[in-house]
């Protein structure tokens, strides 16, 4: 089932020499009669193998985790403002927290996470975030009579 080596000398005869140099980068992923016919037709042109560079070494980043939160908009404002100044910034559990917000106490919050080497600078700038951002003054709220409740609310009817 699969080519012998002469159909493989046929087909590195008829390519270009880019196509055989492009393919000499893959080489360890060959079958050994691919890998055999290739050599032959380098040799055969006359050809250098090229230099096989190896591939750089995975860079791992070194997040840490500065605040959790358990409101996903919370923690995309304390992004977005890290981003703002230039620091990558990244929500963990995210997506889970999209799909369900009740998971959010379960899994200890949405954390957000920099660079280690971003860390102090990171600080300075979320400590002076307010912890959370009031929407309405709950004591003025609830001290309401029911019948101040709708005007209050939609302002309509004073």
């Amino acid at each position: 089932m699969h080519p012998t080596r002469e159909e493989f000398t046929a087909h590195y005869g008829a390519i270009s020499e880019l196509e055989l140099l492009d393919l000499a980068q893959q080489y360890d992923s060959l079958t050994e009669s691919a890998q055999s016919a290739l050599r032959a037709e380098f040799a055969k042109r006359g050809l250098a193998p090229p230099i096989i560079s190896e591939p750089a070494e995975f860079d791992a980043r070194n997040l840490v985790t500065l605040r959790r939160y358990r409101d996903l908009p919370e923690a995309m404002v304390a992004r977005s403002l890290l981003m703002a100044d230039g620091i990558e910034a990244w929500i963990q559990d995210e997506n889970l927290i999209r799909i369900d917000w009740g998971y959010s106490n379960a899994i200890g919050g949405i954390r957000l996470q920099v660079d280690a080497r971003d860390e102090a600078t990171v600080e300075a700038i979320l400590t002076e975030l307010p912890v959370s951002i009031p929407l309405i003054d709950e004591t003025e709220y609830f001290s309401l009579d029911a019948r101040d409740a709708v005007p209050w609310i939609c302002g309509c009817f004073r």
